[in-house]
């Protein structure tokens, strides 16, 4: 576990780097802008953009309302972020603040396309709520910027439904997340890491 965290504290430390870097800057607003534009036809598409808690779509709710969905309710949330999706997971997105002080990783997924997680509590989870938001890292560099990001997940997790889970691995205490509401699930991850989940009331 400490090696894990040596390594967590070297990332965090490319990352606090990174955003320091003008032309990086300029590449995130660039795919921002990008992804913007890529996503407007679809939610500018009514077939697509709807309500899927609107009981009269419910029952009939595609795969591709259902992000359309997400991804609206994503944008509304961190409308004063820059949001650029990963180029490896179609179903993850990066967000930066504009002052580029904090940088998170979410992930959506569904039982039907998370294949990765051999823990069975995982799909445990996943089989019961089906889709749930990851919180795959945090890296903020200014004081009440990581609780601020975290907030605005939990609101996007109350809207959504979603209930969100991570693998703790927070250099700034083991309570972080816990002070926040999460709870504590059991050092499930690989290299027992706490799993932390949050549901939203």
């Amino acid at each position: 576990m400490k090696k894990i965290n040596k390594k967590i504290l070297e990332h965090h430390e490319i990352i606090r780097n990174n955003l320091e870097i003008e032309d990086y800057k300029n590449m995130v607003k660039n795919e921002a802008v990008k992804l913007n534009t890529q996503m407007e036809k679809f939610v500018n598409d009514p077939n697509l953009n709807i309500d899927i808690f609107n009981n009269k779509n419910s029952e009939y709710v595609t795969a591709d309302q259902t992000v359309v969905y997400y991804y609206v309710k994503i944008t509304q949330i961190f409308s004063d972020y820059y949001i650029t999706k990963d180029i490896n997971e179609f179903n993850s997105f990066d967000i930066f603040s504009e002052d580029f002080k904090m940088v998170g990783r979410i992930r959506i997924s569904a039982d039907f396309i998370n294949q990765e997680h051999e823990n069975p509590y995982i799909k445990k989870l996943f089989n019961k709520h089906g889709y749930m938001l990851e919180l795959i890292n945090l890296n903020s560099f200014s004081k009440g910027y990581g609780e601020s990001f975290v907030n605005k997940l939990k609101k996007l997790s109350k809207i959504t439904k979603l209930p969100i889970w991570l693998y703790d691995t927070n250099s700034k205490g083991k309570n972080y997340f816990r002070k926040m509401g999460f709870k504590h699930k059991g050092n499930l991850g690989e290299n027992n890491e706490p799993l932390m989940f949050y549901k939203p009331k």
